[in-house]
């Protein structure tokens, strides 16, 4: 019994495996004229699809996400109705932002005597930790939004008591909803470059052992005049970007239009990305030294959910 050569079976194999052809599955029941190529297209999103949480209805218009409200009161408040209070939205187990949405909420005073106001502001920040010590904390974003301020006038109190009887203090109780889009891109100086490049905002990352952290927050302050205390409350957010796949190959695309295989690596080579050979030595019977050359060729673009 003779056995081919190291040579002609590892030509084999490679030749049979090059032309190996995944068939579709069928998609005469879908319209796919008019494929949009544009990176920007919109798709579905995964992340709330398969997400265990039960889907809600939206709060207004422009949220179309699970929402659920977190009320976090001010630092050092220990009254069964804390003076100053922070409502936001977000998931039903976290304070979660995905990519593209905005940090909705209000932030709801309640002064049971008058209190000089000077102004309310929200920071958003996000810091990357690359140790446990203290001047290894890098902070990349700090996104600063005025709610309100003196010189804009007196809001308007949900109390009974005017607060124009007040000397320009504020009494009662006052609500200043707000809606901040949480940013897109982000200015990073490198070095002594004093010039800043754009970069997505990093997905926040947190591990228990890990010194390695990322991490974004929301930090009210509430300024109440020279001789008070500045009014703070500061949670954490949890924020996934928002991920859009570019658009598969000229090939791939011409595949699924026309209900035909796709195309394989050795013929659409931008339409996979193929990693490097890997040799596979043994023996066959245990007699025989054999070789294997194997290749594996994942599809563009390598976005899964």
């Amino acid at each position: 019994m003779s056995f081919p050569s190291r040579t002609s079976a590892r030509v084999a194999v490679a030749s049979r495996l090059s032309a190996m052809s995944v068939a579709p599955p069928q998609y005469s029941a879908v319209d796919t004229s008019g494929f949009d190529t544009s990176p920007s297209s919109r798709l579905p999103r995964y992340s709330s699809l398969l997400s265990s949480e039960p889907l809600a209805s939206p709060i207004s218009s422009t949220t179309d996400t699970t929402r659920a409200q977190h009320t976090f009161s001010v630092d050092g408040d220990t009254k069964a109705t804390p003076w100053a209070t922070l409502k936001v939205f977000g998931s039903t187990s976290s304070l979660q932002v995905r990519g593209g949405e905005n940090v909705t909420g209000s932030v709801n005073l309640n002064l049971e005597s008058p209190q000089s106001i000077q102004s309310i502001h929200i920071l958003l920040r996000g810091r990357i930790s690359t140790s446990s010590w203290a001047d290894s904390i890098y902070t990349f974003l700090e996104h600063t939004v005025p709610i309100w301020s003196k010189t804009s006038g007196s809001p308007q109190s949900t109390a009974t008591t005017p607060s124009s009887k007040n000397d320009g203090k504020l009494c009662g109780e006052y609500t200043f909803p707000f809606s901040i889009p949480f940013p897109s891109v982000i200015g990073v100086s490198r070095g002594r470059n004093p010039s800043s490049q754009l970069f997505s905002p990093p997905q926040t990352f947190f591990e228990r052992n890990s010194t390695v952290n990322v991490r974004y927050e929301l930090v009210v302050r509430i300024s109440r005049g020279k001789l008070r205390s500045m009014g703070r409350i500061k949670v954490p957010i949890v924020y996934t970007p928002k991920i859009v796949p570019s658009a598969p190959s000229f090939l791939r695309q011409l595949a699924y239009r026309n209900n035909q295989p796709i195309p394989a690596p050795r013929v659409d080579t931008t339409g996979w990305c193929t990693a490097p050979v890997v040799s596979v030595h043994g023996l066959f019977h245990q007699k025989r030294q054999v070789e294997v050359e194997c290749t594996l060729s994942l599809a563009n673009p390598l976005c899964y959910m």
